[in-house]
């Protein structure tokens, strides 16, 4: 996803931590959108992120890693589908 981000001139960083609430996967600085990988994911787990992280005016979308493909290209088109463009 990093990787998609930045081929799309977004602004991005790993690992970052907000202060309070908890460290992200991936923040997209351009759109303040978080990418959150997780092998459990659902949206029950998407919309606690989202109240968890409203307060810092960015949005959460969790990935569930086990719904990606194991091709490499096939993964790439999934995680493009994820993408919210600035």
């Amino acid at each position: 996803m990093f990787y998609i981000l930045r081929e799309f001139k977004h602004d991005v960083t790993t690992e970052v931590e907000i202060v309070n609430v908890g460290v992200c996967d991936i923040f997209d600085i351009t759109t303040k959108i978080i990418y959150e990988f997780e092998t459990t994911g659902s949206k029950n787990k998407q919309q606690r992120a989202n109240e968890i992280y409203k307060p810092t005016g960015v949005e959460v979308i969790v990935i569930d890693v086990k719904e990606l493909p194991d091709d490499i290209f096939q993964r790439y088109l999934k995680l493009k589908e994820y993408l919210i463009p600035d």
